[in-house]
């Protein structure tokens, strides 16, 4: 079950990330807000179902507290790639890329 969650959590935050850019005016895969609203629902989905699932055993907890700092990790990095001047400056100046480069 956990390993399934982590490989969903990865898959999703790729998708959310869109490695790719254009030469193009606007880059693509540079939306920040679908990033903050992909991470949010990833965070909630996994605490919500690890307090369904994990009643009483410990291991259960601990699994998916693993699971929820890995979709952190997960969205850090992608929060990175995206507030990134070269790759998409249309975000470098936007408050939660600010806020992100103060706590990097």
């Amino acid at each position: 079950m956990a390993k399934t969650l982590m490989i969903v959590a990865i898959v999703i935050v790729a998708f959310s990330a869109n490695m790719g850019f254009s030469e193009a005016r606007a880059h693509t895969g540079c939306n920040l807000s679908a990033e903050q609203k992909t991470c949010l629902t990833i965070q909630g989905v996994v605490a919500l179902v690890a307090g369904t699932v994990c009643t009483h055993a410990s291991q259960c907890e601990e699994n998916f507290d693993r699971i929820a700092k890995f979709a952190k990790g997960a969205c850090d990095i992608s929060l990175e790639y995206l507030c990134d001047e070269d790759l998409c400056p249309e975000n470098y100046d936007k408050s939660t890329c600010k806020t992100k480069r103060t706590d990097w």
